[in-house]
């Protein structure tokens, strides 16, 4: 199974909005503090949401959360683990332009303690509701 998994790629959903960029495993996510609905599954064949697992995370201000995901061992329909494995206390990232969550875009806006609607592709600035 990890063999076929291998050329799929994980999707993760912040609170029901797009699909974030994620790699199998462990990643940390910069979200905003409060509570989010993280949602993991990958697509396998006509299957959108093989492997689906939830968490609810609380984020403290000033933190990131590290989450792992981790597929079905044998059968992909059955559901994936996703699980939190610990609050780090980080300065939140400076305000700018930082590679776009979402993927639909190369750049996005963080204002320090949120990402804005404000994203950049090929220097084009425009805007793009995330979620």
């Amino acid at each position: 199974m990890a063999f076929a998994l291998a050329i799929v790629r994980p999707r993760v959903r912040l609170d029901g909005g797009p699909p974030l960029r994620w790699q199998w495993g462990a990643a940390t996510v910069p979200v905003s503090p409060g509570r989010h609905r993280v949602e993991c599954s990958f697509r396998w064949l006509f299957f959108a949401n093989a492997g689906k697992g939830a968490l609810d995370v609380d984020v403290p201000a000033g933190a990131l959360v590290r989450l792992r995901y981790v597929a079905p061992t044998w059968f992909v329909f059955s559901p994936g683990k996703l699980t939190h494995e610990a609050t780090v206390a980080v300065e939140a990232p400076a305000a700018g332009w930082h590679p776009d969550p979402s993927g639909r875009h190369a750049l996005r806006y963080w204002d320090g303690s949120r990402w804005t609607s404000h994203v950049s592709t090929n220097d084009v600035v425009t805007t793009d509701a995330l979620g």
